[in-house]
């Protein structure tokens, strides 16, 4: 029994990467605001069957007690995150551009509801708190490219701070809030193409500070989660005009360098993911737009691998 909660403390700590946008952002992703206004957007994502996944893909398998015997049970997490944000940018046609574009600014303000399953058991547990770490996101949305043949580029980049604001308990294995601050920058794009459909990205670049108060699980001073890259894409079919796109969305995530605990690397721990779905936008009308995404997961090495389902609704002002 040591030596399996020695196993399972191992593979908790290379669940390491805070919350990341993993399919909140998909269709028409470059696009701004149309002139100086505010912006509300509200996102529900629902998280299911995510099973925990070791180093090499094997699901991981928790101790609960069952009688007077141990039994080694499958574990998996299910979630559910609501963020609402809140944009503005802002131009003035006699002031200069900012790096070929308009500034902007927005808040992000998410909430979190984690469960565990099996949840019988003391070696991983989760925080019943929801308040997730706040997110501020100045930006500078770059001027159009627009070309001979009709293409348009409409590209964004955000330098994305979290903020260490939300519920967090050393005390526990799985948490709403990740105690650190992390720089989130992000290239996004969206191209139109003459043939109805458009390709959109956000390439995104994820740096984390030093975690102080570490789980306790891992019996450490201090703790530091690795570097990471990763690509939410989508390709859309304009299958009503100025009303309904229908297209593929998906996300890449991997983890380029190692966790740190106590100031020295463990190997073994990166993350990775792929994510793969249909979806649509629906466009009701020039101030009023709604998406959904879809997402099977595969490939997940040291995180979980479930489905995701986000809902997402979007007012211009």
């Amino acid at each position: 029994m040591a030596a399996l909660i020695l196993l399972i403390s191992q593979a908790v700590s290379a669940y390491e990467l805070p919350g990341l946008n993993l399919g909140y952002t998909s269709f028409l992703d470059g696009l701004p605001p149309a002139g100086p206004r505010w912006l509300i957007q509200q996102y529900v994502q629902v998280y299911r069957n995510g099973r925990l996944k070791g180093p090499n893909g094997e699901d991981l398998r928790l101790p609960v007690t069952r009688g007077d015997s141990v039994e080694l049970e499958k574990a998996q997490l299910d979630l559910t995150v609501i963020l609402t944000q809140l944009m503005f940018q802002y131009y003035r046609p006699e002031r200069p551009s900012v790096l070929g574009g308009k500034w902007g600014l927005g808040l992000t303000l998410p909430l979190t509801s984690l469960q565990l399953d099996p949840g019988d058991h003391e070696i991983i547990t989760c925080n019943g708190s929801l308040l997730s770490d706040i997110v501020i996101s100045p930006f500078v949305q770059i001027d159009p490219i627009k070309g001979a043949n009709g293409l348009k580029v409409f590209q964004r980049i955000e330098f994305q701070l979290f903020l260490p604001t939300g519920d967090y308990d050393p005390g526990e294995s799985v948490n709403p809030g990740a105690n650190v601050f992390s720089f989130h920058p992000f290239w996004s794009g969206t191209a139109f193409l003459p043939s109805k459909w458009s390709l959109s990205w956000r390439l995104l670049y994820l740096w984390n500070a030093e975690n102080p108060e570490p789980k306790s699980i891992l019996d450490a001073d201090d703790s530091q989660a690795g570097q990471a890259i990763y690509l939410n894409f989508a390709g859309a079919y304009e299958l009503l005009p100025s009303r309904l796109r229908v297209g593929i969305n998906g996300y890449a995530l991997k983890q380029i360098s190692d966790n740190r605990i106590d100031g020295r690397e463990v190997p073994g721990g990166r993350e990775r993911i792929l994510g793969l779905g249909p979806g649509l936008v629906y466009h009701f009308s020039k101030q009023d737009h709604f998406f959904l995404n879809s997402y099977w997961e595969m490939g997940a090495e040291n995180r979980t691998e479930g489905t995701r389902v986000t809902l997402r609704y979007v007012h211009l002002f």
